[in-house]
């Protein structure tokens, strides 16, 4: 099982990004503890296909890292109700987004992982 998979640097486009989070996604052998997208942009697509491997049943996910890739308010939030949801994910990097403090699921997030 793939365990790993770090993008980091690659500055994939919105459209690149999703088609590789919607394989991850797809793909019942992948089992991801890694996911690395830093400086990848994530647009609704990815985010949608982001959310699907977060909340799914067989999620392993502990560490997810999201630097630089473009989050604003409202796809920040779309990420953490599904990440407050989850109960594998122990490190979660925002660093270097446009994401305010007042994120609405962020408190939510960080009070159940």
């Amino acid at each position: 099982h793939v365990q790993a998979l770090n993008l980091a640097g690659n500055k994939l486009g919105e459209a690149a990004t999703a088609a590789v989070l919607r394989a991850v996604a797809d793909h019942p052998a992948v089992r991801l503890r890694r996911l690395d997208v830093a400086s990848c942009r994530l647009g609704a697509a990815g985010i949608d296909s982001l959310r699907r491997i977060i909340l799914d049943d067989r999620c392993q996910l502990q560490e997810l890292v999201l630097d630089n890739t473009n989050l604003t308010d409202k796809k920040a939030d779309a990420i953490l109700s599904a990440v407050a949801e989850n109960r594998t994910i122990s490190s979660l990097s925002l660093r270097e987004n446009k994401i305010q403090a007042k994120s609405k699921y962020l408190a939510e997030m960080l009070s159940k992982n």
